[in-house]
């Protein structure tokens, strides 16, 4: 059996919290708004690998995300959509499924995530399927996802996404105070994930001031991007945007495209550091079914608010 070299226990953690959702979604949905025209219920994954996963020094092949979600039985998904970047990894994927479940009905692409979504979201739309409902699990190694890619999902108000959000990569990519004066490498890449120059707020002295008020209670004590007393007696002083300042930046645009966005978010981390967050949010304009949903995903994500993982 092939299975693919990379993660380990915040691998596992994310796919426990995925699992958690699908349960909790299905079995919602098991009810079908009537006998005659029920639910199609779809599941998306942009990033499906090959099927298996194996962490380094481990010799334990477990289940992938989409051989997690096919597994689901409380009330099966009717379709699948399958996509990864790499075909070696989809013909892999292809074969273990047509073996394991021959008779589903899954769908196969490898386009980059962002070609993948421009495709299928637009055939997933409420206003031309309003019988579909979904979820999409966007887990990228890095910072692969872009903004068109999450105002696809958000306007198809069909689709449910769960989203492992690369929070120690774009913290890394965010330039020192003084590469602020030049165009800096990773410009590109945080206008392409914020879809806007909102990140440039990390830079603001009067967004660290707010942030630093309004803080949550839960939150870390020392949300400060910068020191105050520093820059103003160090005009040389350096300084790096704050991880919870980026992830509050990101939570607030996604408020912007859906219909709800949990506060609730799991911290995957290791010795106090932030690696990833899974975010939640809903794209269904229908008051009754975002506030469901939501409560359910912010009752998984609180049991896993801030996960300290070894690798």
């Amino acid at each position: 059996m092939q299975a693919q070299q990379f993660g380990g226990e915040h691998t596992d953690e994310k796919l426990k919290i995925l699992r958690l959702y699908l349960d909790f979604f299905t079995q919602v949905l098991k009810a079908s708004p009537s006998a005659s025209n029920p639910f199609k219920l779809a599941y998306v994954d942009p990033f499906c690998g090959n099927g298996h996963w194996q962490s380094a020094g481990d010799p334990q092949i477990r289940d992938g995300s989409p051989l997690m979600a096919l597994n689901i039985d409380n009330r099966p998904f009717d379709e699948f959509y399958f996509n990864d970047i790499t075909e070696e990894n989809v013909t892999t994927l292809r074969e273990i499924v047509s073996t394991l479940h021959p008779d589903r009905s899954v769908n196969y692409d490898s386009d980059s995530s962002d070609v993948f979504l421009s495709k299928l979201c637009p055939m997933l739309r409420k206003s031309d399927n309003p019988d579909v409902r979904g979820v999409v699990f966007l887990d990228p190694f890095a910072s692969q996802v872009s903004w068109v890619s999450i105002e696809a999902i958000a306007r198809t108000q069909t689709l449910d996404l769960i989203l492992l959000f690369p929070l120690s990569a774009l913290t890394r990519s965010t330039p020192l105070r003084h590469e602020r004066k030049r165009k800096h490498q990773f410009e590109s890449t945080l206008d392409r994930v914020f879809g806007d120059k909102s990140w440039e707020r990390l830079y603001d002295v009067g967004f660290n001031e707010w942030y630093e008020a309004n803080r949550s209670p839960e939150a870390p004590k020392n949300l400060r991007l910068f020191d105050m007393d520093e820059i103003e007696s160090n005009p040389t002083y350096e300084f790096r945007a704050h991880a919870s300042a980026i992830s509050y930046l990101y939570r607030e645009r996604l408020k912007t495209v859906f219909s709800e966005v949990s506060d609730t978010f799991a911290v995957l981390g290791s010795q106090g550091s932030p690696l990833f967050e899974v975010h939640f949010a809903v794209s269904n304009p229908s008051k009754p079914a975002r506030s469901l949903a939501k409560r359910g995903a912010e009752h998984i994500l609180r049991y896993y608010k801030n996960v300290q993982i070894n690798d």
